[in-house]
């Protein structure tokens, strides 16, 4: 696995300081690069704030965790939920790639 130089973005305030259509713009822009093709071995990491992920995704986030991590299978342009990870797990499962 490589790990790529990160690509700046236009997500630099809290929503709450922005009006209605400016939260659904950056939702949907969230949407869109979360379908963004992958080549083959790669993964992507998006890092985001709770309100912006429940903005974009929708209600079942709104009690997005601090430090959780949400995992999807990107598939044909759609995204499939595999797995919510709380911070508490990180350990656990890093743990067991070091064996």
């Amino acid at each position: 696995m490589t790990i790529a130089d990160p690509t700046p973005n236009s997500f630099r305030n809290q929503p709450d300081e922005r009006d209605d259509d400016e939260n659904r713009r950056r939702a949907a822009m969230l949407r869109q690069l979360m379908v963004l093709p992958l080549a083959p071995g790669q993964n992507r990491l998006m890092i985001s704030h709770r309100a912006n992920i429940a903005q974009a995704f929708g209600k079942e986030w709104f009690d997005v965790k601090e430090g959780e991590a949400s995992i999807f299978r990107i598939e044909n342009g759609t995204y499939t939920l595999i797995a919510r990870l709380q911070l508490d797990e990180w350990s656990r499962i890093s743990s067991a790639f070091r064996r």
